[in-house]
């Protein structure tokens, strides 16, 4: 009985000595930043979707970027469409917001 306690206690603790070896290199837990090409097709599609859906105005349906920039401390990207169509001043320019994974995260016109 010992002994089979003993054999017990030893596969146990060889296990657990040689689990680290299973935990291997070469992979990282910080997560993965979407390329600036991801976040423009986001965005794009983002506007297209919001025009489709008559949410704003169909001229705004393939606009180009006007700007993409870093924001809200490196946590996102700003998207800067601007449409001179549009007759409300305060409009014309509408900012996407992605996360550094590439998932939006928002819209508006005032760029906050």
């Amino acid at each position: 009985m010992r002994t089979m306690i003993k054999k017990g206690l030893l596969a146990v603790t060889l296990m657990i000595g040689f689990n680290p070896l299973y935990a291997g290199t070469g992979h990282s837990h910080a997560p993965v930043e979407a390329s600036t090409t991801i976040i423009k097709t986001v965005a794009k599609e983002e506007i297209n979707r919001l025009a489709k859906s008559g949410k704003i105005d169909n001229s705004w349906l393939n606009k180009d970027i006007n700007k993409i920039e870093k924001y809200n401390q490196g946590q996102e990207w700003r998207v800067i469409f601007n449409n001179d169509k549009i007759e409300d001043a305060a409009k014309q320019t509408l900012y996407i917001f992605v996360d550094n994974a590439g998932k939006l995260t928002g819209s508006n016109y005032t760029g906050k």
